[in-house]
């Protein structure tokens, strides 16, 4: 339990905030220290119902607090300094806000009258994260007299009702002035109030739930009631507040999904899996990390960090030099194994040449093949999860835990649709048509594991306008036309990350962020100190883009999987247009530092016209 100090200013509103959070509900913070924040810092250290973790890394403390909060449940405080820190968890934040994660987020800063003065490393916290957080709160400085207090356990009883409720993150921005100092509060505002200094009785809460949004318990049980009634829910994957929603269910189907259907079929009466595609998969191996493990992370950091900049994919390991044609099939064998039984991504990177040779992938690929059906006992369904149509890793490789063990459970049934086409769903089920004849499989549930929109589909919900009232939709009618995947021309001023035509999806994408990140920061403050206003490609460079990106994906077996969303296909009307960039990181790294060092080639800079608009009411749902 926290210890009130009201000899303090600082002290006393951070201790009252933090033991009024413990009093809430909040059991873990996560802090990235700072000066500005010291006062938080203490008073969440001091407070012994809070589990306390330091991370250094804001970008890291704020994904480390998302993963708690899902995993506990629970809000979860996320606290750090100042200016580009409070800057550095936006990522964390829009993720919990996605993902319906609760987050309790205090960034300090500094009073009003210290704002806007060009300090250094300052930038405007208010509503900082925007529409990402379910509710936000400016905290201006206060006394830590009787209301000073009272107003800090209010605010604290509203920020986890708001973030438990509402599922998702809410901001609140405490202004300190001299967080460093003592500034011991004149006798005449010291707080006396017992209910202001200690609190409510027996560890209560000051205030019960506020502004929360939870539904009418009236309109809950009706919804229940109509689902019960239904022939046939269905589910669109989600988060559930139950624990085991589905263990009652007598039957239900999904589209492949080779992550969802180990875990329905745990608790699932049947699963009927309705395979589209079959594809290739190799075993996460995920596991706890073990104290050593860790040690040698913390102890290779930098190590790391500079194999993941300079790697094809933007992983931390290297892929291996051989060739197929360099081995034995006898030593082929035992790599392939060993890379197995180590799983994840890494066994995309045994040898040099499986995505650039067709006959060195079939090596891999008739591997894994013999590895699902050694791992299938049914042979019939072992054939139709191995009737794979492309080459390993031509489409996005995933990564399994049981996966292909879970055709083995006895409510575990499969269809392929390439031989048994679904004809329509029905009153009771789903009627497929094909090679074993008009069959209807008794349904209960459907779960659509449809995929996503690739690389465009997020950008095409904003109604991006440039030149003349262009729309972005239209601009890439045929397809999608950037520059590095940075900028398209006609859009002045409009930045992207990850986009069409840059490595993206093909790699580690924190790292390909961070990479476009960077660029683009170090591209505004170009600007900046030039006395640039607008910048924007040539249509010459975008052509010449787009040829390259072209050439770099035909040069890989990446080309033959027609099928894949890298094109686009799996969205009716869409392009068929091969999106990222094949090239590999570390060579799209250099192309961009070489570009930026020649003056930022290929674009054209200041030419006085307006910056890239969205329009204000496509702005508001995003």
């Amino acid at each position: 339990m926290a210890v009130i100090d009201t000899t303090n200013r600082n002290m006393a509103l951070a201790s009252a905030l933090v033991e009024e959070l413990a009093r809430s509900g909040v059991r873990d913070a996560v802090l990235s220290p700072g000066s500005r924040s010291t006062p938080v810092a203490l008073a969440l250290d001091r407070d012994s119902s809070v589990g306390l973790r330091i991370v250094l890394d804001e970008r890291a403390a704020g994904f480390v607090a998302v993963g708690i909060a899902l995993a506990s449940g629970r809000p979860v405080v996320v606290a750090c300094t100042s200016g580009s820190a409070a800057a550095n968890l936006h990522p964390a934040v829009v993720e919990a806000d996605q993902a319906g994660v609760p987050l309790v987020i205090l960034t300090s800063d500094r009073p009003p009258e210290l704002r806007g003065i060009g300090a250094g490393q300052t930038i405007d916290q208010v509503k900082l994260y925007g529409s990402a957080v379910r509710w936000f709160c400016e905290v201006g400085t206060h006394d830590a007299d009787d209301a000073g207090l009272l107003h800090y356990r209010s605010l604290a009883c509203r920020a986890h009702a708001q973030a438990k409720d509402a599922r998702g993150p809410v901001h609140l921005n405490l202004a300190w002035r001299d967080p460093l100092g003592p500034e011991p509060c004149p006798e005449d505002l010291i707080a006396t109030d017992p209910l202001a200094v200690r609190g409510r009785g027996e560890r209560r809460p000051l205030m019960a739930a506020i502004g929360t949004r939870t539904a009418d318990t009236d309109v809950v049980s009706a919804v229940v009631e109509a689902i019960d009634r239904a022939a046939r829910p269905m589910i669109v994957a989600g988060r559930s507040p139950w624990s085991d929603p589905l263990s009652a269910l007598p039957a239900l189907a999904q589209p492949t999904g080779i992550q969802a259907a180990p875990v329905i079929a745990e608790t699932a009466a049947h699963l009927t899996v309705f395979q589209r595609t079959a594809n290739y998969s190799v075993p996460a191996r995920n596991a706890p990390l073990s104290p050593e493990f860790k040690c040698w992370v913390k102890d290779h950091y930098e190590e790391i960090r500079a194999i993941a900049q300079s790697t094809v994919n933007g992983h931390a390991f290297r892929i291996a030099e051989r060739k197929v044609a360099d081995v034995t099939p006898e030593e082929r064998q035992a790599i392939y194994e060993a890379a197995w039984e180590t799983g994840g991504l890494q066994f995309r990177g045994t040898f040099h040449d499986l995505l650039i040779n067709r006959a060195a992938n079939a090596t891999a690929a008739e591997f894994v093949k013999g590895r699902i059906r050694s791992i299938v006992k049914d042979p019939e369904t072992a054939g139709n999860l191995a009737d794979i149509d492309h080459p390993y890793a031509a489409k996005r490789p995933p990564i399994d835990t049981g996966y292909f063990e879970t055709f083995n459970r006895p409510n575990v049934s499969l269809v392929n649709l390439r031989k048994d086409p679904i004809e329509r769903v029905t009153p009771s089920g789903i009627r497929t048509c094909g090679s074993a004849g008009i069959r209807e499989h008794p349904i209960d549930i459907i779960v659509f594991a449809t995929g996503f929109d690739a690389m465009t589909g997020t950008l095409f919900k904003i109604d991006l306008r440039g030149r003349g009232g262009k729309v972005l939709r239209d601009a890439w009618r045929a397809g999608p036309e950037t520059y590095l995947g940075l900028q398209a021309a006609g859009f002045p001023n409009l930045f992207m990350t990850t986009g069409p035509g840059s490595p993206s999806v093909l790699t580690n994408m924190p790292v390909a962020i961070e990479q476009h990140v960077e660029w683009i920061a170090d591209c505004i403050a170009h600007m900046r100190n030039n006395g640039i206003r607008t910048i924007e490609p040539s249509d010459e460079a975008v052509r010449s883009w787009g040829a390259h990106v072209e050439e770099c994906a035909r040069a890989t077996l990446l080309y033959d999987a027609k099928h894949s969303w890298y094109f686009g296909s799996n969205v009716e009307g869409k392009p068929q247009v091969f999106m990222p960039y094949a090239g590999g990181l570390h060579r799209y790294r250099e192309h961009c530092a070489q570009i930026a060092a020649k003056g930022y080639e290929g674009f054209i800079m200041d030419d006085g016209r307006a910056a890239v608009t969205a329009a204000p009411a496509a702005r508001a749902g995003v």
